[in-house]
C-alpha cells in the first residue's frame, strides 16, 4: 500500500488551507487545473492551466517534478510549443501540457508550480504520483499491474430520475486509488450536453418548462453555442465566433474537473482517457445535420473534438497537441498490453472521398474527420460490413498490432478498452430500443459481422499464445 497517497486524501472537509489561501492572494497568477496524463516508468504528461492574467509575469518554468527520494527537479517539455508561445498560451488561461522524461521508476513524485503560480483551490494537499516500476520488474512472472476504470461524469446533469442533482459520482473512489496504478476513463467525462433532458424528451415527448430550459441552457455549453451561430450562415461568420464558443467548451472541463474530489483523483494518479459523445454532443451521428456538409452542427462538433483532444488525448505519451485521427493508441506495461478501439469518432483515409462519391464526400479539418452512424449505411461506403463501426485504417492498425510480429502479440493479459460495450442486448433488442432513442445505432449490436470479426480476432490472439487472456472493458 502507498500510504503516502492515501495521506493526500484523507482531508474530508475539503477546505482550502490558510497557506494556501494566502498563496492565492499574494501571487500573481493561480492554478485552475492539474491533471497527471498517462505516466510510464521513465516519463509522465501533465496539463496545466492558470487562470488569465494580464499583469502577471513569469520568469522560468512553469512546472517541474521533485522526486521524493533524491529531491531531484525534473523540468518538462510544453508539447508542440516554442517556450514563448507556451508561456502565452498560459497566461492566456489555457491548457498546456508538459512532458517530462528521465524519471526514476517506482518513485513518487511531487508536482510543484513556479513561485509565482499558487496551487488550485479546490485542493488540500501538493499534486503527486507515482511512476510505473520498471518494465523489467513488470515483466516478472509473479508482477502484477493494477487498472481502474470509470466511465462518465454526471457533476452538471440535471437528473429528472429521482437522483439527487449535483451528487458526486467521484467521491467512493478517493479510498481506491491507493490500490491503483493506472486510472482508466472510458468516455464522457465532460457532458457538453444535458443528457437526462435528452432521454426524457425522446422517452415522453414532453415539452420542458420554461425553468427547465433555463437550466437545460446554463448547464449545456452545446445549447449555447448553437444559440451563439443560430443567425449565421457562413464559415467566415463561424470562425469570428469560434474563440468564444472554444471557451464555452473549455468551461465544462475546468468546472468540472475543478471539483474537489474530481481534482484530487486527477491530481494523485496517472489518467489515460478516451473519447465519446458527450465530449462532442449526446449521440453525435444521430441527426442529418451531423452528415451534412457545411452544416454547423458538423462545424460546431469538430471544434467541440478539437477541445476534448485538448483536455484528453494530448495526455498521452505519444500523442501531439494538435487533434489527428491518424494516432492509435497500443502501449505495453509489463506483461499487459493496453489498446484503445474508437467506436465514435473513425479515420478516413486520403481515398474515401472518392469511393463514396461526391454525394458523400465528407468535409474534412486537416486529417481529423467526425464519421457519423447514417455515413456508415449509405450506399458507396468504402468499408467493408466487418469494417463499418471502426473503419478501415483501424482495423489495419488493429490486426498488425495483434499480429506475430506486432507491438502486443507476446503479451499476456491483453485489456481492450472501448467507450461502448462490445456485446450488449443483441441486435434484435437494439433495434427495438432504437424506437425509443436513437443513442442505441452507435451500438456493435447493430454491427454482428464486424462484432463478430473483432470476437474472433481477438481469440485468434489468445490460441497462439500459452496462458494468454484477454479482457474487454467498456463505457456507457
Amino acid at each position: 500500500m502507498r500510504s503516502e497517497l492515501r495521506s493526500s486524501l484523507v482531508r474530508a472537509d475539503h477546505e482550502v488551507d490558510n497557506d494556501t489561501t494566502a498563496a492565492i492572494t499574494s501571487s500573481n497568477l493561480e492554478a485552475r487545473l492539474i491533471v497527471i496524463g498517462e505516466a510510464s516508468d521513465h516519463s509522465a504528461c501533465i496539463l496545466l492551466e492558470v487562470w488569465p492574467n494580464e499583469d502577471a509575469k513569469l520568469a522560468g518554468e512553469p512546472i517541474y517534478l521533485m522526486s521524493s527520494t533524491s529531491g531531484v527537479q525534473t523540468f518538462g517539455t510544453p508539447k508542440e510549443f516554442v517556450q514563448n508561445s507556451s508561456t502565452s498560451r498560459l497566461l492566456d488561461g489555457k491548457p498546456v501540457v508538459y512532458c517530462f522524461e528521465n524519471l526514476q521508476s517506482d518513485t513518487k513524485y511531487t508536482i510543484r508550480l513556479n513561485s509565482a503560480i499558487s496551487g488550485m483551490a479546490t485542493l488540500s494537499k501538493e499534486p503527486t504520483f507515482y511512476t510505473l516500476r520498471s518494465e523489467s520488474t513488470l515483466r516478472s512472472k509473479y508482477e502484477t499491474i493494477q487498472l481502474g476504470f470509470t466511465g462518465g461524469n454526471r457533476f452538471f446533469e440535471v437528473d429528472y430520475n429521482n437522483s439527487a442533482p449535483g451528487e458526486d459520482p467521484w467521491a467512493g473512489l478517493l479510498g481506491e486509488l491507493q490500490n491503483l496504478d493506472l486510472l482508466v476513463h472510458l468516455g464522457n467525462s465532460v457532458l457538453q450536453d444535458d443528457t437526462s433532458q435528452l432521454w426524457r424528451r425522446s422517452v415522453t415527448g414532453e415539452g420542458l418548462s420554461d425553468e427547465e430550459d433555463r437550466q437545460v441552457l446554463q448547464q449545456c455549453m452545446w445549447c449555447q453555442a448553437q444559440q451563439l451561430l443560430e443567425d449565421t450562415d457562413s464559415k467566415d461568420q463561424w470562425n469570428k465566433l469560434k474563440p468564444q464558443i472554444e471557451e464555452l467548451f473549455r468551461s465544462t472541463y475546468r468546472k468540472t474537473w475543478s471539483q474537489t474530489s474530481m481534482a484530487t483523483i486527477l491530481t494523485s494518479i496517472p489518467n489515460i482517457f478516451l473519447m465519446d459523445q458527450h465530449e462532442v454532443r449526446s449521440n453525435w451521428g444521430a441527426e442529418e445535420m451531423d452528415i451534412t456538409i457545411g452544416s454547423r452542427t458538423r462545424w460546431l462538433a469538430k471544434v467541440a473534438f478539437s477541445i476534448a483532444w485538448e483536455y484528453e488525448y494530448s495526455l498521452l505519451l505519444g500523442t501531439g497537441f494538435a487533434p489527428s485521427f491518424s494516432s492509435r493508441y497500443d502501449t505495453r506495461l509489463g506483461q499487459v498490453g493496453l489498446l484503445r478501439l474508437e467506436t465514435r469518432f473513425a479515420n478516413l483515409d486520403d481515398n474515401d472521398g472518392e469511393h463514396q462519391g461526391a454525394a458523400l464526400q465528407l468535409e474534412k479539418l486537416g486529417d481529423l474527420e467526425l464519421l457519423s452512424e447514417p455515413a456508415r449505411h449509405r450506399p458507396g461506403h468504402s468499408s467493408s460490413a466487418s469494417e463499418l463501426l471502426l473503419g478501415e485504417s483501424q482495423w489495419t492498425w488493429l490486426r498488425s498490432v495483434l499480429s506475430e510480429n506486432g507491438t502486443l502479440h507476446d503479451s499476456k493479459d491483453l485489456v481492450v478498452m472501448m467507450a461502448v460495450p462490445l456485446v450488449f442486448v443483441g441486435t434484435a433488442a437494439d433495434q427495438m430500443l432504437q424506437k425509443h432513442h436513437d443513442q442505441f445505432l452507435s451500438l456493435w449490436d447493430n454491427y454482428p459481422e464486424e462484432q463478430a470479426t473483432l470476437l474472433t480476432l481477438l481469440n485468434s490472439w489468445k490460441a497462439n499464445g500459452t496462458d494468454r487472456q484477454g479482457t474487454i472493458v467498456a463505457g456507457d
